[in-house]
């Protein structure tokens, strides 16, 4: 079921896109697209990100009706990835798949080419929440039972712990 929502979110993200008619700068006699779109992922291959997108590939590229080419751009927490679709043209063939995490290394990253104001969201193919875990043959089974037991070595300060419940 979750794949099912994986590809149904990325193909309407472009369906809306191409309908809006702000994803090219194509004419309406013009066909898009007229050649393969690069899918630049930041991350290298084999990666939880890479799996995701290469899940929906086939989909999204029967549904734009021509191939999908996935690049792999990993280094500097995306930063490489990101500046590569800010330098390409803006016309629909250079995407990005990316992750929130990769987007707040430009918010705190400085002297990078390009900003938050260089990307817009299309749609989401993802949804990832994050958490933190333990062995699951730990004594805790939530975040309250952890209180007062982690070794003293582990416990958080008081800013830290200010993010979490009570």
């Amino acid at each position: 079921m979750g794949l099912r929502y994986l590809a149904l979110g990325a193909i309407s993200a472009v369906l809306l896109s191409l309908a809006h008619g702000t994803w090219t700068g194509l004419s309406a006699e013009e066909r898009f697209p007229a050649h393969p779109v690069h899918l630049i992922v930041p991350a290298p291959a084999g990666g939880s990100l890479d799996i995701g997108i290469r899940i929906i590939e086939p989909r999204l590229s029967a549904f734009l009706g021509a191939p999908i080419v996935i690049v792999n751009r990993s280094g500097a927490s995306g930063a490489v990835a990101m500046a590569a679709v800010a330098s390409a043209p803006a016309d629909g063939y250079t995407l990005a798949a990316t992750s929130t995490s990769t987007l707040t290394v430009i918010s705190l990253t400085q002297n990078l080419p390009y900003g938050l104001g260089s990307f817009i969201p299309i749609g989401n193919y993802a949804v990832d929440a994050g958490m933190i875990v333990v062995r699951s043959d730990a004594p805790w089974t939530s975040w309250s039972s952890t209180r007062g037991n982690f070794p003293a070595s582990l416990r958080m300060g008081p800013m830290a712990s200010a993010a979490f419940p009570p």
